[in-house]
């Protein structure tokens, strides 16, 4: 039976990630969701934060990896470093685009908040007043990102709104799930 894993659900830099403090790397946390890009980023700027990091890790000096799989943190833990697994925080990235989200799923992306505050091209926002459920793009790269396995576990998760405001279709989307899903909690939300 494998070691149990400590993950960090929620990593976030407010500028470019340029690695972690020595009690991060000496800390038992084995990997943790490093969110990216920022607010508006898209396409462009996302992958050329990627490509940063990717750069940045080929310096063993980090300690760090970017985990694709639970072997690759397992991999990560017993090589003596910690695992990044890559996250979005809101879907802008993929601009609309199922061959964009590919790229990124190729580039290591794991997880994607499909929907935060606001209304986007894939569904509704918690803080909207009327529930839009999801977008038909936004079925479209639910059905890929279930194909690809970004949000199956064991790892990754897919992490959502609060349930409280979950639109209808989308539960009914996730309740159809075989797999465990991952919910996250807005900011001043029980």
């Amino acid at each position: 039976m494998k070691e149990d894993l400590i993950i960090d659900g929620c990593a976030f830099t407010e500028t470019e990630f340029t690695g972690v403090t020595e009690d991060v790397l000496h800390s038992k946390m084995d990997a943790f969701f490093l969110t990216i890009p920022g607010e508006g980023d898209g396409y462009v700027a996302s992958t050329r934060s990627i490509g940063k990091i990717y750069n940045m890790l080929d310096n063993p000096k980090y300690g760090l990896m970017i985990a694709k799989s639970v072997a690759d943190i397992y991999k990560a833990k017993e090589d003596g470093k910690k695992a990044l697994i890559l996250a979005f925080q809101n879907p802008n990235s993929i601009e609309n685009s199922l061959e964009q989200l590919r790229v990124f799923y190729e580039l290591g992306v794991r997880v994607i908040q499909m929907t935060y505050n606001d209304a986007n091209f894939i569904g509704t926002g918690c803080c909207e007043s009327q529930d839009g459920g999801l977008t038909d793009f936004g079925k479209r790269v639910l059905k890929m990102m279930n194909r690809l396995g970004m949000w199956r576990l064991p790892m990754p998760v897919f992490i959502t709104s609060h349930p409280a405001y979950e639109p209808k279709p989308m539960r009914k989307c996730l309740l159809s799930r075989k797999t465990a899903v991952s919910w996250e909690f807005p900011p001043g939300l029980p």
